[in-house]
Order: structure tokens, then sequence, then C-alpha cells
């Protein structure tokens, strides 16, 4: 499984600096504290789909946060 938090913070024309209210950066490369929290809450809730998701043998979407990759 792959997870790409990139998506969370840029669509195909833009990057987002605040998302729900929240300031995501601290400068141009890190996150500030409250940017980390909101993604670390993201992930969280994305990796509690994808392990419920695994546990009924679905995959996830092409494109979405979530991608499934076979193990050679």
């Amino acid at each position: 499984m792959q997870i790409d938090p990139g998506k969370m913070f840029c669509d195909s024309e833009n990057c987002r600096i605040r998302q729900d209210g929240v300031l995501l950066y601290r400068d141009d490369d890190h996150l500030s504290i409250d940017g980390a929290r909101w993604l670390g809450i993201r992930l969280e809730q994305i990796l509690e789909v994808a392990t419920d998701t695994t546990k009924h043998g679905l995959s996830a979407k092409s494109g979405s946060l979530i991608e499934t990759t076979q193990s050679p």
C-alpha cells in the first residue's frame, strides 16, 4: 500500500498553505506543528479505512490517496 500525502496538500493546479482553518506550513518546506497534527489526523483516518478495506478484500481506486501495490 502506498499513501501519497502530497495529494492532501495539492490538487492539479494549486497547493494549499491553509486547510480547515489550519496554517499547514511554518516556512517554504516545513509543516507547522498544527500542520503536522492536521496531517497525522488525516493519515490515521486513511489508514483506518485502508485497514478496513483490506480486511474485506477490497482495493483502493487508482488516483486516490491510497493505492495498493503487489509485492514481488
